[in-house]
């Protein structure tokens, strides 16, 4: 095995930068090492259990926080007054790393930022980054400046490949030392979903929601929700109708306006880090959706969170979701909202049957799923990227 140097760097979000240093107020006080070392057992998005697995491969990897200045700022002496990028440069330069990972190939960086980082590195080497969403005009001008791209579902590695982008599948994963720092005690029977809710991306997402509360289902929704339906002015709704519906089904405006303020109504505030992982496991039903870019695809970071701790996982029926589990043995799917109002109706009228889904994708999870999986799958694509 070739020995490399890996640098990650990625970002957290703004919300959860907020989250973590209201709930923590002498945070921003402490050294960077310090401040750091919390940030990462708080465990939001997955931490640094890759590094630390990797580490354990003989790899020499770090992982930098972009967009945290209350961190950033105090990496050194003097660089409270630089930007994010300028301080980025210099961490760089201090790593001097054989591959760079970039979490997030569309948004973190612009093009120019890109072409300086890139005549920054030595020639040899490499850059790699992570894509799970849309592809934009944006996304194709950066990726050409990307070694190796990686995604979590096949269709989107069919998909870049259209494109002649070097990508791999690099499945999400979950941390077994959750189940210990959570320290969940106890499990309700309930519904649990925690995860964004963004207008007008997630307005499916939103009328299923509308749908379960108004027959009364006893869920329990931890979430931010981003933009509203509530337009400022008819101009403003015949733009979105416009922009976004022209030549797909006629939409509802006022039972969509409807189901938002139902949702915001009965929604708790969104949890993040170890709280968003307690939450999960303090339900023994937990809901996802995919959302709608994925099409056929799946493997969203909520489900490997969602089997890890144990709970069952009620998903969109998608084709890919039998590559990773097995359907009514360790996870269930739906294909409509008719069709998961009668699993939820079943399932909470059949306990030991939930706890025995959700067991067997837990159990899955921990075998093929954790960041000892992913940290070795990565490390397999690099050396075949260096060598």
């Amino acid at each position: 095995m070739k020995k490399y140097k890996i640098m990650f760097v990625t970002t957290l979000y703004e919300r959860y930068i907020d989250y973590l240093y209201h709930k923590n107020e002498e945070l921003s006080f402490k050294s960077y090492q310090e401040q750091i070392s919390d940030i990462f057992f708080d465990s939001f998005s997955g931490g640094n259990f890759l590094e630390l697995e990797l580490q354990k491969l003989g790899v020499e990897a770090s992982t930098y926080l972009y967009n945290v200045w209350q961190l950033q700022r105090v990496w050194r002496a003097g660089f409270s007054t630089k930007t994010m990028f300028e301080i980025f440069l210099s961490q760089l330069e201090y790593e001097d790393p054989d591959v760079l990972y970039i979490d997030d190939v569309t948004s973190l960086f612009s093009i120019i930022e890109l072409k300086e980082i890139r005549k920054k590195i030595k020639s040899t080497a490499k850059v790699v980054g992570w894509h799970f969403t849309s592809v934009d005009e944006k996304f194709k001008e950066n990726a050409a400046l990307f070694d190796q791209i990686y995604t979590g579902s096949k269709y989107f590695v069919n998909l870049l490949k259209q494109y002649n982008i070097n990508t791999k599948l690099l499945h999400h994963a979950f941390a077994p030392e959750l189940l210990q720092r959570a320290a969940v005690k106890t499990r309700t029977l309930s519904i649990g979903f925690s995860g964004s809710i963004m207008i007008p991306m997630h307005s499916y997402r939103l009328s299923v929601f509308a749908n379960l509360l108004r027959r009364g289902v006893n869920l329990d929704i931890a979430t931010d929700i981003y933009g509203s339906y509530f337009f400022p002015s008819f101009l403003d709704v015949a733009r979105y109708v416009k922009r976004v519906l022209y030549g797909k089904d006629v939409f509802n405006i006022c039972q969509i306006r409807k189901d938002e303020k139902l949702i915001k109504s009965v929604t708790k505030p969104a949890v993040f880090g170890l709280d968003y992982f307690r939450f999960i496991g303090s339900h023994n039903i937990c809901l996802n959706i995919n959302p709608f870019m994925t099409k056929k695809g799946t493997g969203n970071i909520r489900m490997f969170e969602t089997t890890g701790m144990g709970a069952c996982l009620l998903t969109d029926y998608r084709d890919e979701n039998r590559e990773i589990f097995e359907p009514d043995y360790e996870i269930v799917e739906y294909n409509s909202v008719e069709e998961l109002n009668e699993k939820i109706d079943w399932l909470l009228s059949h306990p030991a049957t939930v706890e025995s889904i959700a067991s067997a994708g837990q159990k899955r999870t921990l075998q093929y799923y954790t960041y000892k999986n992913k940290a070795e799958q990565l490390n397999e694509y690099i050396q075949g990227l260096i060598n």
